[in-house]
C-alpha cells in the first residue's frame, strides 16, 4: 500500500512537477536576488557564519543542480520518463517544498544593517525550524535516490543526478543548519572539534551512500559523490578552523578513493528473467 508508483505518470502528476518546478524557480528568484527587499541568503549567511560553511563560491553548485532539474523536470512532464519519473517526482515535489520552506523561514533571521542581531530566543525561533526543513529536505532526496534503479541514458543524466547532487549538497546544508542550532544552545557543540567531527560524519555518510547508490545508479552515486567533494573543497578554501579544514582535505580524498573504488568494483549479474518464471510450474499447478 505505501509503496512507490511505479508505471507511467499521471497527467496530475505531469502537472505538479512542472508547477512545483516553477515555483521553486520563483522563490529562489526572490531569495537569491533580495527582490522586494528581502535579503538574500548569501547575506543571511555572511551574518552567521559557522565553523563549517563553505566558501560562497562553492554555492555555485546550485546552478548545475536547478538546470539538471529544469531538464529532468521537462524529462517527467513530456512522459518520457518511464521507468524513474512516478518513483522520484513526489519526492522531488517534497525536497523542493522543503527547501522552499527553508528559504522563506532562513530569510527572518534577525539582521541590522547586514549583521546578526536580536536575542537567543529570536534567534533560534529561525534556526530550529530550518534545520528541520533541511533534515526533510535531505531525507526525501535520500528516499529518492534508494528508489532509482535502472532508466534510461535520459534519466540517468537528469533525474537519477540531480537528484545523487541535490541529496549530497543537502547533506552539508543540515550539517550547517544543525551548528547555527549549536551555536545558540551549547557552545560546545559549535567548537571547531565539534565542526571537525560533524563534518567526518557527513564524509562517513558519504562513503556509505557513494557505493550503494553506485549498485542503483552510477549517475546517482556519482552526483552524491562528486557534490561531497566539492563541499569539502570549499570549506578548505573558507574561513573554518584549520582542525575543519583537515577533516575536509582528507574527507574529499577518501570520498573520491571510495567513489573510485565502488565504480570499478564487479557486480555480480542480475537474475534472468526467465528465472522465477522458469521455476513457478514446478510449485503445483493445480488448486
Amino acid at each position: 500500500m505505501g509503496a512507490a508508483q511505479s508505471g507511467p505518470m499521471s497527467g496530475q502528476l505531469r502537472v505538479a512537477i512542472a508547477a512545483g518546478y516553477a515555483v521553486l524557480l520563483a522563490v529562489n528568484g526572490i531569495f537569491g536576488s533580495g527582490a522586494f527587499g528581502v535579503p538574500t541568503n548569501a547575506e543571511v549567511s555572511d551574518a552567521y557564519p559557522t565553523n563549517v560553511t563553505p566558501a560562497g563560491l562553492t554555492f555555485a553548485v546550485w546552478g548545475p543542480i536547478f538546470l539538471l532539474q529544469g531538464a529532468g523536470t521537462v524529462l517527467m512532464a513530456a512522459g518520457k520518463a518511464p521507468t524513474l519519473g512516478a518513483k522520484v517526482a513526489p519526492l522531488w515535489l517534497t525536497t523542493w517544498a522543503f527547501e522552499c520552506a527553508w528559504q522563506l523561514v532562513f530569510a527572518n533571521a534577525p539582521l541590522e544593517d547586514g549583521k546578526a542581531s536580536g536575542t537567543t530566543s529570536q534567534k533560534l525561533a529561525i534556526f530550529v525550524p530550518s534545520f528541520f526543513l533541511l533534515a526533510g529536505g535531505f531525507a526525501s532526496m535520500i528516499r529518492a535516490g534508494t528508489l532509482i534503479k535502472g532508466g534510461t541514458a535520459a534519466e540517468s543524466l537528469l533525474v537519477a543526478l540531480p537528484t545523487g547532487i541535490n541529496a549530497a549538497w543537502l547533506a552539508a546544508a543540515t550539517g550547517i543548519g544543525f551548528t547555527l542550532v549549536a551555536q545558540n544552545t551549547a557552545a560546545t557543540l559549535a567548537s571547531p572539534e565539534a565542526g571537525a567531527v560533524l563534518l567526518g560524519g557527513v564524509v562517513a555518510g558519504a562513503c556509505y551512500a557513494v557505493p550503494m547508490f553506485l549498485g542503483r545508479s552510477a549517475a546517482l552515486g556519482l552526483g552524491y559523490g562528486a557534490a561531497t567533494c566539492w563541499a569539502c573543497f570549499g570549506m578548505t578554501k573558507g574561513d573554518s578552523p584549520q582542525v575543519v579544514k583537515d577533516v575536509a582535505t582528507y574527507g574529499g580524498y577518501l570520498v573520491a578513493v571510495v567513489s573510485a573504488a565502488a565504480l570499478m568494483r564487479p557486480r555480480p549479474p542480475p537474475p534472468a528473467d526467465g528465472l522465477l518464471s522458469s521455476e513457478a510450474p514446478k510449485r503445483g499447478g493445480s488448486v
